[in-house]
Parts: structure tokens; C-alpha cells; sequence
């Protein structure tokens, strides 16, 4: 049975949510496994938003593979074949290659536009664990390969030496020209992974410096005093530096909207309203899971702008 609560503690909107399962568990969410806070200490401390998860992604795979033989029956022969044939024209396995290099741990944050000069427009970043260095190596040089055979010159896939280090940037030419190119590299057993060359940079330097991280910010400080044991998920989010990051982004296009709605008989005024008023009382948000002997419970506590508040019960 799944029961979720909503409602609201001063300026916020708290979420309580509970996923209850009998023991032993089985499918899924037994591939989710415990996560530990200093994760965050390889976040950039001006990132608007970060997230931590240890997620065994192969035996998702696993399971949702095996639980659709089972539905199936004797037809799954014919996905099988599909897979194989699919694997075969990338040259590289899905399972025992891609998936199997990784080793669960994940971490991602958003960068806000202007953290870097390189990168006016802001990024993201997203370290994941790996067991296996070489084979995921292997398998995204192929992936790459047949992306660039494929793509007509459309995607090109490079790779450079940086500080000792393989720099690998995927460039997409519409995307490229939004300066979002892909780029990822191998740090001891994890790869790191950035939006763009200089997003790439920038998150080695913080994973190297071992400094400051969003873990010593006032707002990621106070949504952690108190946590429950045994998170498996854990979201922070600056919810007044996201909300002055969307309206910002809202007054490039507002132009276009009001011409937009002007053509559907609605009038919207010409300039966007000043909104920085709502933003006063905004403060930090989280978003967390954890086990215990009912089953898996969230919660969430902030302005509820966060794109994934629609999540917060889809999370489990």
C-alpha cells in the first residue's frame, strides 16, 4: 500500500510518504542500497541543486529482465535476439559491459549560469562508481564510434590528454552551438562526467581540492541536522537561487510568450511582473528515502518550484 501526507509548515510544502512492503523484499528496491552523506563532498558548493544515490543499475536490469521472461514466456526468445542483434551493430554488450562497469554510487548537481566563464549558461555534473574502468571505456568508445558512423557528421566524439588525465567530448552541432558537448573522464575508480569541457574542469578541480563543498553551505547544513538512518536517496536544492534561475530564464522568453498567447486571444503583460518579492522567504529543500521495518519512506520539505515535486511519491 502506498499513503502520502501533504501539507504546509510555514512558508513550505512538506511531503510524507510511505511505501509499505512485506519482508523479505523483493524486486526493484533491492537493488537500492544504503548512501553516505560525504558523497556531497564532490559537489561544487555553488550548485543549485545536487543528488546522491546507490543504485545496482545491472541488476535493475536483471530484474526488469527477468520478471518480462516470466510475463512472456517462450516469445522472450524473440527480444532476446532483438538485444543481441542491437549489441552486436554497437559492438559492445548492454549487460555485461555498460551496466556491469558501473559499481552503484552516483552523484549529480546542477550548476547555476555564470559559475564558470567558460560556461555562462550553467551545467551539470554527474560522478558515478566504477568497477571496472577499462570495460566502460571500452564500451562508450564503441558507442561513440557508432554514433559518429551514424550521425551523417552531425556527432563528433574526440579525446585529448588534460593533466594526465583522457578528456573524451562528445559534440552534437545543435547542441554544441548551446555549449552543452559532453565530456567525461576516469578519476581513480570513479568517471566523471560534465555538460561541457570547461563544467568537466571545474568538477575534477572540486574532486581534487578535497575543500569546500555544497556540504559546508548554511542551506545544505541546516536540511541535514536531522536525517534517518539508512537513506538510499538524499536531494538538496537551493529553492531561491532555482526560482531567481527560472525567472531569469522566463524573461528571455517572455517576448515570445506574450506574442504566443497574444495570437490565442490571451493578454499577458508585455514585461515580466518582478517577482525576487517571492524568493524572500524561500529556503533550502530536500528530498530523501530511507528503509525501515514498514518499507520505504520519503519526504520532502521546500518551495515546492523544484521540477521533481511531482516526483516525490514516484521516487520509490
Amino acid at each position: 500500500s502506498f499513503t502520502e501526507r501533504v501539507g504546509f509548515d510555514g512558508p513550505d510544502i512538506v511531503s510524507n510518504c510511505l511505501l509499505e512492503m512485506q519482508e523479505p523484499r523483493t524486486g526493484l528496491i533491492t537493488n537500492l542500497k544504503p548512501i553516505n552523506l560525504s558523497m556531497f563532498d564532490m559537489a561544487d558548493p555553488c550548485a543549485i541543486s545536487a543528488t546522491a544515490v546507490n543504485c545496482d543499475i545491472a541488476g535493475m536490469y536483471d530484474t526488469i529482465m527477468k520478471a518480462a521472461r516470466t510475463v512472456i514466456g517462450d516469445d522472450f526468445a524473440e527480444v532476446e535476439q532483438g538485444i543481441a542483434a542491437v549489441e552486436a551493430e554497437l559492438n559492445f554488450k548492454i549487460r555485461q559491459g555498460l551496466l556491469e562497469s558501473l559499481s552503484g554510487p552516483m552523484l549529480s548537481y546542477v550548476l547555476p549560469g555564470g559559475a564558470t566563464m567558460q560556461s555562462p549558461q550553467g551545467g551539470f555534473v554527474i560522478i558515478a562508481g566504477l568497477k571496472d574502468a577499462k570495460l566502460w571505456t571500452e564500451s562508450m568508445s564503441a558507442l561513440g564510434k557508432f554514433a559518429t558512423e551514424q550521425s551523417d557528421g552531425m556527432v563528433q566524439v574526440s579525446s585529448q590528454v588534460q593533466d594526465g588525465r583522457t578528456v573524451h567530448t562528445w559534440a552534437v552541432m545543435p547542441l554544441a552551438m548551446a555549449q552543452v558537448m559532453p565530456s567525461w573522464t576516469i578519476l581513480g575508480d570513479r568517471v566523471v562526467i560534465g555538460s561541457n569541457p570547461a563544467t568537466l574542469t571545474s568538477a575534477v578541480n572540486q574532486i581534487d581540492s578535497g575543500t569546500k563543498s555544497i556540504r559546508s553551505t548554511d542551506g545544505f547544513r541546516k536540511v541535514t541536522a536531522k536525517l534517518p538512518g539508512n537513506l538510499v536517496s538524499f536531494k538538496y536544492g537551493d529553492s531561491k537561487l532555482q526560482f531567481i534561475q527560472l525567472t531569469t530564464a522566463l524573461q528571455q522568453f517572455w517576448p515570445m510568450a506574450t506574442m504566443f498567447a497574444s495570437n490565442a486571444g490571451l493578454k499577458l503583460p508585455f514585461v515580466l511582473p518582478q517577482l525576487s518579492h517571492i524568493a524572500e522567504d524561500m529556503g533550502p529543500s530536500c528530498q530523501y528515502s530511507w528503509l525501515d521495518a514498514k518499507g520505504m519512506r520519503s519526504h520532502y520539505r521546500g518551495a515546492g518550484i523544484e521540477p521533481s515535486l511531482g516526483a516525490v511519491a514516484g521516487g520509490a
